[in-house]
């Protein structure tokens, strides 16, 4: 934003999208400038392993959810039966 400061009650309202912003300033660049511009996408060994480790972590992540899931699942049927056991017993 070039060194504009944004209010507080502003920056409440405003989603920040820095992937939308960086692929409308790609789009619309040339027609920013005078010169012809060419865009090149810059990375790092660093920043190229640390977008790795963060899908491999989001991958462990919906993994682990999914096992949660399926053990609240089993959780659940294990407390139905012993419902129904109980219920038979006291009868």
């Amino acid at each position: 934003m070039l060194g504009h400061k944004i209010s507080s009650v502003t920056e409440a309202y405003f989603k920040n999208d820095q992937k939308l912003f960086k692929t409308k300033y790609m789009e619309a660049v040339e027609k920013l400038t005078l010169d012809k511009v060419k865009v090149k996408k810059v990375t790092t060994k660093e920043y190229d392993q640390i977008i790795l480790d963060l899908k491999e972590k989001d991958e462990r992540i919906e993994h682990m959810e999914q096992e949660q899931k399926q053990t609240e699942t089993k959780v659940e049927k294990l407390e139905e039966m012993v419902t129904a056991v109980l219920e038979k017993q006291l009868k």
